[in-house]
């Protein structure tokens, strides 16, 4: 009937949007608590594309083998890892660390910015879910006209203060040569064409999703081009006429303006001031860009109703371990974790092919190499492979500085191989007090063979022991290899000079458990450079992720009270309660497809050369002030002491309470964790710092915290340095901050 009210039961489609949007506003707030003074990156962490084989090792253990790329796509071949995919995730990650550079600033001093990468046009607000909540807003899928709907923003920037701006990235210019050919030329001018009409595309796109708002947001687009310098799109610009007009139209500039440094090029990574200068700070503030209009438009493009995806590998056994509604640096930092260390076994082909060959030279076996490059897990599938031949396998802990390591292999064989669980023999000795009697002990698990001598299954790892000459473990390992005719034994370390000479030298140079932000840092260790550690070489295929760089805390006055050392800090305690907050440690997971937040026993707290105390274990020393701020702030923690055999036990095998861990890099040596946090002591000397690097820092597998003594400033060169390499999977470099810019 004309003119009828609406009964009060029945919602309106005006009410019903209303009551989403609120709801919408509400995650957008609780996810990201600071989005109007600080800079967030969605997706957190870039997932690289990856492609893995499923091969079978000759034990009969299913793995997931890398593979490496393919020069091009066979036509029909699908989902196929090209070198042209490397480089296009090489190059979106140059971009978006450039945009992390010119986020980090003091909290407090930046206004909001939201960077969202690689969002499809069709992912926006396209979630079942919501499908009657946002019936009546525009959609892409409107966008009928000219395959409108179809594409996606490289990068789309919602900033507080400036507005919008669109980035149409090119990975072009790393192959170019030098001066720039007119082949060269001709396939930039190419690419740039190409990016105006994107960027016209996602200009059209963008106005027409945001045309039921009040107010004519600024929106302004740029060209980033990582891997080409400032002067050759200045060249082929100067050459033609036509595309620098087309590009200046594009770019909102007068036809007379020089378009050259509103777009992003190799030469603003280290320094992408000027250019953010001229696309974005000189436009001034954009009047319809107020809290209210920022929410909504955060709500929108970044919140519950838009579909967020990261890659995910399509290998079967990888597919379902995996989430790709990857929000928060939390999340972020729990699937990074997860993708370096997955349930599912990962390989190499190298490692593959080490663990296949049946070389008889290959009994006895001392693998090598840096950390993060697979060892502890080669070792385990080692020995489950003697399990399945009804082997007793025997993991001997030689000393104290492998006894976490030996634990956690221990565990493992048995949970892989439940049924051999009881052929699974730990020993726990302490050279050189104890070499004798393990020969001793060993010698007698020595059993008939059916080669009708005795043969004996020993795995050993972290087996090193630098303080003692000559090396226990290397008169051990000469004096069983003497005693058992038939002996397979299998040993790891990352120190290549502490092989026996009975032991034939397999090296695994190729990282596989750590981000290559981590092994950057790691291999300034002077044990690289003296040569004791092989270097990391190239891997056949990308690393899931370049990682998250290293978050740096500074005890340092006027917060932290002077004479005090880091591990008494009741502040430093309190600023990592804030940050493990911030990184939502001990949350539960959002959904089904979303990551669950790193768990407190995720989190290691390690010192190289000192202790913390924990007067619940030690009644004679107080708890250290780092340890008692984290309780009083809600933060379980544990002290491990290197006497805890059961603490380092439960660690090591993951079978105690979700608690922090604070310990030694010695006590947790060959552990791994999501999130370490290297505590630097008062008066530790650079080279107590290069140990930490080696042992502790190298134990990340996504998140490390570098809690430092006092503040180091970084200079334009180190900064150039870390941008530059972010594509190389070994290069140096480590945690940095920039200087102040006008952000």
């Amino acid at each position: 009937m004309a003119g009828a009210e609406t009964p009060p039961d029945v919602e309106t489609a005006e009410d019903l949007v209303h009551s989403e949007m609120t709801f919408w506003r509400e995650r957008i707030q609780e996810w990201f608590p600071d989005l109007y003074t600080q800079a967030y990156f969605m997706p957190p962490v870039l997932m690289r594309r990856t492609e893995h084989t499923e091969e079978q090792l000759s034990s009969g253990q299913q793995v997931s083998v890398t593979r490496g790329p393919l020069q091009n796509r066979p036509r029909g071949a699908g989902s196929v890892l090209t070198e042209s995919d490397i480089r296009d995730d090489q190059s979106q990650q140059k971009v978006l660390d450039c945009l992390l550079h010119l986020s980090e600033k003091k909290k407090g001093d930046t206004e909001g910015m939201f960077v969202l990468s690689q969002l499809k046009f069709g992912h926006y607000l396209n979630k079942p879910t919501y499908a009657a909540a946002v019936a009546a807003l525009p959609k892409t899928c409107q966008l009928k006209v000219d395959k409108m709907h179809q594409g996606d923003f490289d990068i789309l920037i919602i900033h507080k203060k400036h507005g919008i701006l669109v980035g149409e990235i090119k990975a072009i210019g790393d192959l170019f040569s030098s001066p720039l050919t007119q082949a060269h030329g001709n396939t930039l001018s190419d690419k740039v064409e190409q990016s105006i009409k994107q960027l016209t595309k996602a200009d059209a796109v963008i106005k027409h999703l945001l045309s039921d708002l009040q107010g004519q947001f600024r929106i302004l687009k740029t060209v980033m081009l990582p891997n080409l310098g400032r002067a050759d799109l200045e060249r082929v610009l100067l050459q033609n006429g036509l595309l620098r007009e087309s590009l200046c139209t594009c770019l909102g500039l007068n036809p007379g303006e020089d378009p050259v440094p509103f777009c992003l090029t190799s030469d603003d990574a280290s320094n992408p001031t000027n250019w953010w200068q001229c696309r974005m700070t000189d436009a001034g503030a954009d009047p319809a860009m107020t809290n209210d209009a920022y929410l909504d438009l955060l709500s929108r493009f970044a919140g519950p109703a838009t579909t967020v995806k990261v890659f995910c590998p399509s290998a079967p056994r990888l597919a379902t371990v995996h989430h790709s509604d990857v929000r928060t640096q939390g999340e972020g930092v729990s699937e990074t974790g997860n993708r370096f260390t997955p349930v599912e076994i990962v390989l190499h082909p190298s490692q593959m092919e080490t663990l296949n060959n049946m070389n008889k030279a290959y009994a006895r076996v001392f693998l090598t190499g840096p950390p993060g490059t697979g060892k502890s897990l080669v070792l385990v599938l080692k020995g489950q492979e003697w399990l399945r031949q009804c082997k007793p396998v025997h993991v001997v802990s030689s000393r104290k500085e492998n006894r976490a390591a030996s634990y956690m292999i221990a565990s493992q064989l048995k949970q892989s191989e439940p049924k051999s669980s009881h052929l699974v023999h730990l020993h726990v000795f302490n050279f050189p007090i104890d070499r004798a009697r393990a020969l001793s002990c060993l010698t007698k698990e020595a059993r008939q063979g059916t080669s009708h001598c005795k043969e004996l299954f020993v795995i050993v790892d972290e087996a090193w022991d630098c303080f003692s000459t000559p090396d226990p473990f290397h008169r051990f390992c000469d004096d069983l290899s003497n005693y058992v005719d038939n002996l397979h034994l299998w040993a790891a370390s990352l120190y290549n000079h502490c092989r026996p000479a009975c032991l034939t030298e397999v090296r695994l140079t190729e990282a596989l458990r750590t981000p290559p932000i981590i092994t950057r840092l790691v291999q300034e260790h002077r044990g690289f450079r003296g040569g004791h550690v092989y270097d990391y070489t190239d891997a056949p295929a990308p690393a899931p992720s370049d990682g998250f760089r290293p978050i740096d805390i500074f005890h340092e006055e006027p917060n932290h009270a002077a004479g005090i050392d880091t591990p008494d800090c009741e502040e430093c305690g309190r600023e990592i309660a804030r940050l493990l907050r911030r990184l939502n440690v001990g949350e539960r997971a959002r959904g089904a497809d979303c990551p669950t937040p790193p768990r407190f026993c995720d989190v290691l707290i390690v010192t190289y050369g000192t202790l913390f105390h924990d007067e619940k274990k030690d009644v004679t020393k107080p708890t250290s002030g780092l340890v008692q701020a984290l309780r009083d702030e809600g933060i379980p923690v544990t002290v491990l002491a290197s006497n805890d055999d059961e603490g380092i036990k439960d660690v090591a095998t993951m079978t105690g309470p979700d608690e922090v861990v604070a310990a030694d890099s010695i006590i947790i040596n060959g552990l791994e964790r999501k999130i370490v946090i290297f505590v630097q002591h008062k008066g530790q000397s650079h080279e107590a710092e290069d140990w930490g690097k080696l042992w502790a820092m190298s134990r990340c597998t996504s998140q490390l915290v570098w809690l430092r003594q006092r503040r180091h400033p970084v200079t334009r060169s180190q900064l150039a340095k870390h941008v530059g390499d972010g594509g190389n999977e070994n290069a140096g470099g480590g945690s940095t901050k920039v200087e102040q810019m006008d952000f």
